[in-house]
């Protein structure tokens, strides 16, 4: 493993108490974790042959299995989910030439300073949060988004008979500077609980510190699509990370994604903001977006908050939009933790806010002692997020 991965994510066993020394580091991290990354690109060289090794060990012994956002980044944004797939459509986000001073434009209609809170586009990310520590040395041995060409990694024991299986398959998406190796620990417990290894996809976007318009809009509908396709299933379950859950609701919302979730679970999500954000706008449309918690729709960078949320002191926005009290088909569950360090305030991560820092709706589940890079990682997590899509499926929609 490179000395630098190795630098990056030994830091990051450190507790979330190390945060000032953290939001230090963090741009170091970022940078030569993608640059060891770009060197071994996942699906064509020695790394995937360990990946795949230590998965089939890992299977053996009982265990669990950038640089600054290019925003007019070519490409269609679908990545191919077969494993010899060598050859699968380059990821990277849709032009955005429209967007002005450098913005990503939501609606990619040219105009990114005008969108509308019920049909425009946005993006996001989540800054100071620090990247993976999963994705360290032994690096994802399931589905995920290659970094450099669009190709996956896979289980190569990837042959577990799902045909009476009748749960939603999963996609796990990552936040701001991770990876789907955050996931590792998570997907190899459900495997434990029953789930076919098919069943569990770790998306991983081209730029992981890019906007999450990009993200929402050009890069999670096509995966999404994919796992679709591959399980023959109408529907998946998303599990989202920090400021995954912005991207992915961002998919609801606008691109499509209404009608393929059931169950639409966060895990410390970053859905109103993060005033620390604003300590690391210099990396990128990411961290701006996020900057400040509660942004107005002045304030709000590419529009992302004003639109998911509507602005805090003014509009009423529907931040669950398509969910089952309105009629729709989507079940949301905003898990949180009252012990986050990263994201400040640590209620900007409740969902179906009347007033700021309001976590009263019962979809929102507090959880202590918990970090905010923890809530991927703990076994108290896994199971309240296995008890939610277990409760709606194939069977019992």
């Amino acid at each position: 493993m490179p000395a630098s991965e190795v630098l990056c994510y030994s830091l990051l066993t450190m507790r979330e108490k190390a945060l000032t020394v953290l939001l230090v580091i963090l741009p170091v991290c970022v940078w030569s974790c993608s640059d060891a990354e770009s060197t071994n690109p996942p699906g064509g060289d020695d790394r995937a042959e360990d990946d795949r090794s230590d998965a089939d060990s890992s299977a053996s012994d009982g265990e669990p299995g950038g640089e600054d956002a290019d925003l007019a980044a070519d490409g269609d944004g679908e990545q191919d989910l077969d494993a010899d797939s060598a050859d699968s459509a380059d990821s990277g986000g849709k032009d955005a030439d429209g967007a002005a001073d450098g913005e990503v434009d939501p609606d990619m209609d040219g105009d990114a300073g005008d969108g509308d809170a019920e049909d425009g586009d946005a993006g996001d990310g989540d800054a100071g949060a620090e990247p993976d520590p999963a994705d360290a040395g032994d690096g994802p041995a399931h589905e995920e988004l290659g970094a450099e060409d669009g190709e996956v990694v896979r289980d190569a024991s990837d042959s577990s008979d799902a045909g009476s299986f009748n749960e939603d398959p999963i996609v796990f998406v990552h936040g701001y500077a991770m990876g789907p190796g955050e996931w590792n620990t998570m997907i190899g417990w459900f495997e434990e609980q029953g789930y076919p290894d098919e069943y569990l996809a770790a998306i991983r976007f081209s730029n992981p510190i890019q906007s999450n318009v990009i993200n929402g809009r050009d890069e999670l509908p096509g995966f999404v699509d994919q796992v679709i396709t591959r399980t023959g299933c109408s529907k998946v379950d998303i599990v989202a990370h920090s400021a995954g859950g912005l991207a992915a609701r961002l998919w609801v919302k606008l691109h499509g994604g209404h009608d393929k979730v059931r169950d639409f679970v966060t895990l410390a999500g970053v859905h109103h903001g993060n005033n620390l954000a604003c300590l690391t706008t210099w990396l990128g449309e990411a961290a701006e977006e996020l900057c400040p918690a509660y942004a107005s729709q002045a304030e709000s960078h590419n529009e992302l908050q004003w639109i998911l949320n509507g602005d805090p002191d003014l509009d009423d926005v529907d931040e669950t939009p398509f969910g089952v009290e309105d009629g729709g088909g989507i079940y949301y569950h905003s898990l949180w933790t009252s012990s986050d360090l990263i994201v400040s305030p640590a209620t900007s991560c409740c969902l179906n806010q009347r007033s700021r820092n309001d976590c009263s709706d019962p979809i929102n589940v507090m959880f202590s002692g918990v970090g905010h890079i923890e809530m991927a990682s703990d076994r108290p997590v896994f199971e309240a997020v296995l008890s939610k899509v277990l409760e709606h499926n194939i069977v019992n929609p």
